[in-house]
């Protein structure tokens, strides 16, 4: 059970990995980071032009409307006719460069995240896993080879495991005693570690969701660019950036923190003289850390993103309602004018 749960967190790891664009995946016959396949997606694509062409079809009405307004004299923002049509014209440009411009950010903030992995790990040649980390941490001690008796994160045996010669699952029997693990410890301090990844991963893929929903509907936003000359389109931009940079984050903060954990442990810190004690420290630490590691992801997530952002879409979409308030709001003046 010990190995299995090690091995579902080096496939969620491996998750992350693809969400942050460390690792490529194969797309038909290319090979291309998760985000790219996402939006250039035939049927993502597919429905952001139907959107664009509904949110066009409503521009040209809205436009017509201000023209009309403006000849009659009920227009409030007394617009000429010039910059009617200026806005219109801009307001469809921005809808065709969405799609480069999406991908564009997309692509740059997670270029700046692999940039700022390599940095951190420096010119340590590591490629270990998280199940690999803490198969270590629980075998410490427990070396077949008499030779490393005073076993560490840094001693040649954890290094080949370290550097990704070796494997824990295939090699890890020949080279430890894996009766001899606390087990109680061991698959508590998974299943722990399990639950936070998870939650986690969870967590970054409704932050995709929600961002391929708002490049979808952008066209919509886009329209207002007529009306209040680009407020809301404005708002939907600062929506789409906090989404990426909260989503981003906490895969970013994940990573830094399986890259930071093994390096403290590799300068041979003795927290106690009883080895259950030491197991429990760094157990404690990793466990700590990984909560920590959520909870200010979270803190990020309330500083950007604002309560009033879903009223804010619901309201932008909500046309409906927005064309039953107006015909009532027509009526009435009309029976005013007849009293």
């Amino acid at each position: 059970m010990f190995l299995s749960l090690l091995q579902i967190l080096d496939i969620l790891e491996h998750i992350f990995d693809l969400f942050i664009g460390s690792t490529l995946i194969n797309y038909g016959s290319k090979e291309s980071y998760i985000f790219n396949i996402f939006f250039t997606n035939n049927l993502i694509n597919k429905l952001f032009i139907y959107f664009m062409l509904f949110a066009i079809a409503v521009l040209l009405g809205f436009m017509v409307l201000s023209i009309a307004k403006r000849y009659i004299g009920k227009a409030k923002n007394q617009k000429t006719v010039g910059k009617i049509f200026g806005s219109s014209i801009k307001a469809i440009l921005v809808m065709c460069i969405i799609p480069v411009c999406s991908i564009i950010i997309i692509n740059a903030v997670s270029l700046v995240l692999r940039e700022a992995i390599s940095l951190t790990l420096g010119n340590n040649e590591t490629n270990y896993s998280v199940g690999t980390l803490l198969y270590l941490n629980f075998t410490l001690g427990l070396e077949k080879d008499e030779s490393f008796s005073n076993a560490s994160f840094s001693d040649d045996l954890r290094k080949d495991y370290l550097v990704g010669n070796k494997n824990y699952a295939i090699d890890g029997k020949n080279d430890f005693y894996e009766d001899r693990i606390d087990y109680i410890i061991a698959v508590s301090v998974s299943l722990i570690t399990l639950v936070i990844m998870l939650i986690c991963a969870i967590t970054f893929c409704v932050k995709i969701f929600e961002l391929l929903i708002l490049y979808i509907i952008a066209p919509f936003f886009v329209t207002s660019i007529l009306s209040d000359d680009g407020d809301k389109f404005y708002r939907w931009c600062k929506i789409f950036v906090e989404k990426l940079i909260t989503g981003f984050s906490l895969a970013f903060l994940l990573k830094i923190f399986f890259v930071i954990v093994p390096q403290v442990f590799m300068n041979d810190i003795v927290f106690s003289e009883n080895a259950t004690t030491n197991l429990l420290v760094r157990s404690t630490f990793i466990v700590g850390g990984l909560y920590a590691v959520y909870e200010f992801s979270k803190l990020i997530m309330e500083t950007l993103e604002n309560k009033d952002d879903k009223r804010f879409i619901k309201d932008t979409l909500n046309f409906g309602k927005k064309t039953d308030d107006l015909q009532k709001r027509l009526m009435l003046e009309d029976n005013f004018k007849k009293v």
